[in-house]
């Protein structure tokens, strides 16, 4: 077993400034990579959360602590609800289902987005009802920090009725790089730099 140095949460306490967008962008992309993965062979996690999330000194990350993992397969079987931290916990958990899959990691991973964003916890609820209630309705505070965040600018060109870029199109030679780059398969764009 490898050694890994920091879990995501010790190492973002510790940080006085959060992580800057393209170190997020690749911890995500990390982290939807190996919950694709699991999802794949059939596993869900149940229990994703920051801490759960090492890092070694070279911006790896590894998801760990699969105690609460378990196979899911169709016919879809009863499973508990009381799984994963409160706060990272998916609504239909918390309304108390008993037959869920995948989505629920998925809802732990935009929690973790959130919280690697603002470098702390998206939606703290103190208890099942509370977290529902923030769940269904944060709070202006919450929302407004969000807002604070900056966003890439990204130009989307104006369309010509035929589908292609108009000549005012702020990017009007995107028709000749996607004749270019048509031949991209999933396994080249995997490797891409981008």
């Amino acid at each position: 077993m490898d050694f890994i140095e920091h879990d995501l949460k010790t190492l973002s306490e510790e940080m006085q400034e959060p992580f800057l967008q393209s170190e997020v962008k690749t911890l995500m992309l990390q982290l939807v990579s190996a919950t694709a993965l699991m999802h794949s062979r059939w596993i869900v996690h149940r229990d994703l959360k920051t801490s759960n999330l090492l890092m070694n000194n070279r911006g790896q990350i590894k998801v760990a602590d699969f105690g609460l993992a378990r196979y899911t397969g169709d016919p879809m079987l009863p499973l508990t609800q009381l799984v994963v931290t409160l706060w990272y916990r998916s609504p239909e958990l918390l309304l108390g289902a008993k037959e869920y899959g995948t989505a629920v990691d998925m809802w732990s991973i935009g929690c973790i987005f959130g919280e690697l964003l603002l470098k702390e916890p998206l939606l703290r609820g103190k208890n099942e009802v509370e977290q529902l209630a923030k769940v269904r309705s944060p709070s202006l505070p919450d929302v407004l920090e969000l807002t604070k965040i900056r966003s890439s600018t990204f130009v989307v060109p104006q369309q010509t009725q035929a589908g292609q870029p108009s000549a005012n199109s702020p990017t009007p030679g995107l028709s000749k790089s996607r004749n270019r780059t048509s031949h991209l398969n999933r396994r080249s764009a995997r490797n891409s730099p981008y």
